[in-house]
């Protein structure tokens, strides 16, 4: 190779990292040196020299390479960016004093749902218990205890609302929850959460002043269906006492009578305590059974041993024959 080409192609090394790098003149003439002297066989004076030279084309390719690189690399950085943002916010959140705080807001939020559920379960509990006592009873101890009850109603309704809206306010989810604000929801949780127990106390006192008038309550319903159960089947035996009466040939016009007197009873007692009152219903069931049970005894007493004449304490008499 001549001089004249070794010092063209140095001209056009030059040229080329000159309109790549845009002006750094001073590095390429150093590089376009370099090659020329490499090229010429023309040492350097001093190896030190000749490692910076490679070193300043290194670097020089490197630039290029950077220069072609960025454009193609600026699309996948704006799409990773707003990622690791909000990796950055997430783990300043779930950290040190933050984490603690949205733990323990996290904590009271339960035990309020726990009290909120354990109190909701007792006011159920008591309207059965009310309930069960308005339909035995209609004293006044019974009515001001179903006006006791309304008015725990009322304010059961007004920790409830305080509750949910506790709950409602605060979403203990979110990623950018801060320190202050979960601080704020662990306390209005758990004064919802301790507003809701005491009310439940106060349920519970409520209840067992309830005690005598529960326990009178219930054992009323109790006898109640034995009670009418036993009227059903004293009436069956009158009737069939009677049948066999007028089987054995005598005529039992009173008792009949008197049997009859009972079948509007009867349909009352099948109507139910809920439509005439489970004191009332329990009275007329005692009244049936011995009424019936009078008459089945009489009707026994006739056919063993029937009297001759209307004087005997049987009112059966022989049947006319036709």
């Amino acid at each position: 190779m001549t001089a004249r080409e070794r010092d063209s192609d140095g001209d056009t090394l030059a040229a080329v990292h000159t309109g790549r790098s845009g002006g750094r003149h001073h590095d390429v003439s150093v590089v376009r040196a370099d090659a020329s002297r490499a090229r010429a066989g023309q040492p350097r004076g001093s190896a030190r020299q000749g490692r910076r030279g490679a070193a300043a084309l290194r670097d020089v390719r490197a630039l290029l390479t950077l220069v072609t690189l960025v454009p193609l690399a600026l699309p996948l950085l704006a799409a990773t960016a707003p990622a690791a943002f909000a990796r950055r916010r997430h783990a300043r959140w779930f950290g040190g004093r933050g984490e603690s705080l949205r733990a323990e807001a996290q904590a009271a939020k339960d035990a309020a749902a726990a009290a909120f559920y354990e109190l909701d379960t007792a006011q159920r509990d008591l309207r059965i218990s009310i309930e069960t006592i308005t339909a035995v009873d209609s004293t006044p101890a019974a009515r001001r205890a179903v006006s006791d009850f309304e008015a725990i109603g009322h304010r059961i309704d007004e920790v409830s609302h305080q509750y949910i809206s506790a709950v409602d306010a605060h979403d203990l989810d979110r990623d950018d929850l801060d320190s202050a604000v979960a601080a704020r929801a662990r306390t209005e949780l758990t004064r919802a959460k301790d507003e809701l127990a005491r009310t439940k106390g106060e349920l519970e006192r409520f209840q067992q002043g309830l005690g005598p008038l529960l326990d009178k309550a219930e054992t009323q319903l109790a006898r109640l269906a034995p009670a009418v159960e036993r009227a059903r089947q004293t009436l069956l035996a009158a009737s069939n006492a009677l049948d066999a009466v007028r089987a054995a040939g005598l005529k039992a016009d009173d008792l009949a009578a008197r049997l009859a007197a009972l079948g509007p009873e009867l349909t009352k007692l099948n109507q139910g305590a809920g439509r005439h009152g489970v004191p009332e219903t329990l009275q007329r069931a005692d009244r049936v059974q011995r009424d019936a049970e009078a008459v089945r005894a009489e009707a026994e007493r006739c056919r063993s041993a029937p009297p001759r004449s209307t004087g005997g304490s049987c009112r059966c008499v022989p049947a006319r024959r036709p």
